[in-house]
Order: structure tokens, then C-alpha cells, then sequence
């Protein structure tokens, strides 16, 4: 049985790989498109793209890997099925309860791998990456940090806490430095918009450093005249919140409840992250009965356009589900959990259909 169990295990995790690197060229595909974009503006030129899209691969291969290894063990399954060998195992006593546990336990291991990818080394690619990006944009003033944004404009360096999808600001601190550089005024804003080319800070908190004393101004709201962009900003930027680590999103909601700001896009992430490895493990699930159901006459190429059909509405209802539980001030737990709830029902329901 230990023999079989290591066949199986070798297949699955075969398949798996094949699945994802399918899917996983699809998206560097569009992802490389993208980049040209960015060809051409300060040092960034075609070997600085390419770059960026190896950066990218842990972070596409998990953020696809759910679907990767639903149509893993489809492909493995269905590949066993038309050589015979699951007959075989089934005339030799090797029952399908046997034969889902080992499923279950190489996902178990599978998806350790794609929780420590996403956890640990896709974050530090990315980071590396867009600090590069950042760099090469705007010719070696931008610098992405786990703790936000620095910029150098002229003599101002300049942090920024954060930035939303919008292109808002938050959190601008600047300091500005003299010919001799000592620090002579510092500013805090709390936040910033950028319309019509222009950025508008809104209430700033002024600190002016003379050789004998110090001067305090608030404002409610100023032009910012940068240099800097909402691209390179962007650029310097974490864009997705899935791209932080499940240590980076904690340290993000405890930093952002403290002040009172909106953590619940925060919280929806981190739910999704600790979430994952189930949701991996309940795609095998939905797999088998493909393969061992009513299907199993089914043709192949019917079987795998089935399972294409089913990972891209997990996809899909997973990609909309969590925003719509924001809009309508749902729990981010509900968001995250809903898809892999729904799944897991329709699994149950297979399973106990072929059982």
C-alpha cells in the first residue's frame, strides 16, 4: 500500500506542476504585456521586464495554485483511469476512501509548499521587484519598504505610508533638507489627491527648525509640487494586498486599527491567506467525483472542460465575493470563507453520490 500510496502522490504532484505552469504562463503572459508599458521611461528597458516576470512566478504559482490543483488531481485521476490503473486498484481491494486519503495527504504537503511560497518567498520576490521597478522609473529616487514608500524629490525625502487603489495617499511625511544639509522643516500630512495633475495635501502639520527655536503650522490643505506621479508612485508601491505576508497584513490592521483606520480590506486578505491551504484541499475533493462519478464515462476532453469550467467560477466567486462583503460592510471572515463554504457543500454532495 505504501508503494501505491507513493504513486499516487508522484502523479498528482506531476500533474499539479503541468497544471500550473499552464495557467500560471497565461497570467505572465498578460502580466509581460503590461510591462512593456514601462519600457522606455527612465532605465527600465526589455531585460528589466522580463525580470519582473520571474520575480512574479511564486507569487502567480500561488495565487493559482487552488486551481492548479483541482485540475492536477483531475488530469492525474483521469490519466490513471484511462490506462486502468484505478480499476486495477479497485479489484485489488484498494477502495476509494484509500485511494482519497492519499490524494489527501500529498494535498496536505502541496499545500504546506504553496502556504510557505506565498508566505515567505513570494513577498520577498515582490518586494524585490518593485523596488527595482521603482528605481529604474524614477531614476533611483523611490524605495518600497515593508513600512511604506520613501522618495527623494530635490532636497525633500519623502515617506508615504500608504496608497490605495485610487491613487490616494496616506500618510506623507517630508523632510526638507538645506544646501548643507541640516534638516530644516518637516510636515506631516494626513492625506493626498491628485487631480488634474496637481497633488492637493489635506491637513498638514508643519514643524520649521530655526538654529534657536521651532515653529509649528497646520494647514488644512495645500498644492504639492513633486515631480512625483501616481505611476511612479504606484510603481513603488505594493498594489495588492495579497502580496503582503500573513506577519506583513497583521502588523498592517494592528498599525491601522490603533489609528482608527479601515482594516476590514486588510482583515479580508489575512483571512484568505490562513484560508488557503483548506480551500486546496477541498479542490481535490470536488475533483474526484469527475472521475469516479457519473462522469466517469465522460470523455476525457469533457471531464477537463468541466473542471476548467468549475476552477474558473471558484476564481471567479472568490475574486467577487470578497469585495462585495466590503461594500456591504459584511464580515471579511464571510468573504474569505464563503467560496471555499460553497465548495466544500458541493463537494460533500459528489462524494456522497459516488459513496
Amino acid at each position: 500500500m505504501l508503494i501505491l500510496n507513493r504513486y499516487l502522490a508522484t502523479q498528482l504532484t506531476y500533474m499539479v506542476g503541468i497544471a500550473s505552469v499552464l495557467l500560471m504562463s497565461i497570467d505572465l503572459f498578460f502580466m509581460l504585456v503590461n510591462e512593456f508599458r514601462f519600457i522606455g521611461h527612465g532605465t527600465y528597458d526589455m531585460g528589466d521586464a522580463f525580470g519582473m516576470i520571474l520575480l512574479a512566478i511564486p507569487q502567480k504559482i500561488y495565487q493559482w495554485f487552488p486551481f492548479a490543483l483541482l485540475l492536477g488531481t483531475l488530469l492525474s485521476l483521469n490519466q490513471m483511469s484511462n490506462h486502468n490503473e484505478l480499476t486495477a486498484l479497485r479489484a485489488h481491494r484498494y477502495s476509494l476512501r484509500h485511494i482519497v486519503f492519499a490524494l489527501l495527504k500529498t494535498g496536505i504537503f502541496l499545500s504546506m509548499f504553496a502556504f510557505v511560497l506565498g508566505e515567505f518567498i513570494a513577498p520577498a520576490f515582490d518586494r524585490v521587484g518593485q523596488n527595482h521597478r521603482a528605481v529604474l522609473l524614477s531614476g533611483g529616487q523611490a524605495l518600497a519598504t515593508a513600512q511604506g514608500t520613501w522618495m527623494r524629490d530635490g532636497k525633500d525625502y519623502i515617506h508615504i505610508r500608504n496608497m490605495k487603489v485610487d491613487g490616494t495617499l496616506e500618510g506623507i511625511t517630508q523632510y526638507h533638507f538645506d544646501d548643507a544639509f541640516d534638516l530644516v522643516e518637516a510636515s506631516y500630512a494626513q492625506s493626498a489627491n491628485y487631480h488634474d495633475g496637481v497633488w492637493q495635501l489635506q491637513n498638514i502639520q508643519f514643524t520649521h527648525l530655526f538654529p534657536d527655536h521651532v515653529e509649528t503650522q497646520v494647514r488644512e490643505s495645500m498644492t504639492w509640487s513633486t515631480t512625483m506621479n501616481p505611476d511612479t508612485l504606484r510603481a513603488a508601491s505594493i498594489k495588492y494586498l495579497d502580496q503582503l505576508s500573513i506577519h506583513g497584513l497583521w502588523q498592517a490592521i494592528h498599525y491601522r486599527d490603533l489609528n482608527g483606520l479601515d482594516a476590514k480590506p486588510y482583515w479580508l486578505a489575512f483571512w484568505k491567506k490562513i484560508t488557503q491551504p483548506l480551500s486546496c484541499l477541498i479542490m481535490i475533493l470536488v475533483a474526484i467525483p469527475f472521475v469516479f462519478g457519473s462522469l466517469r464515462t465522460a470523455t476525457t476532453g469533457l471531464r477537463l472542460l468541466l473542471g476548467v469550467l468549475v476552477g474558473i467560477f471558484y476564481h471567479t466567486l472568490n475574486a467577487f465575493f470578497g469585495p462585495f462583503t466590503l461594500l456591504y460592510g459584511l464580515p471579511p471572515l464571510m468573504g474569505a470563507l464563503f467560496p471555499t463554504v460553497v465548495f466544500a457543500g458541493g463537494a460533500y454532495w459528489g462524494m456522497r453520490k459516488i459513496y
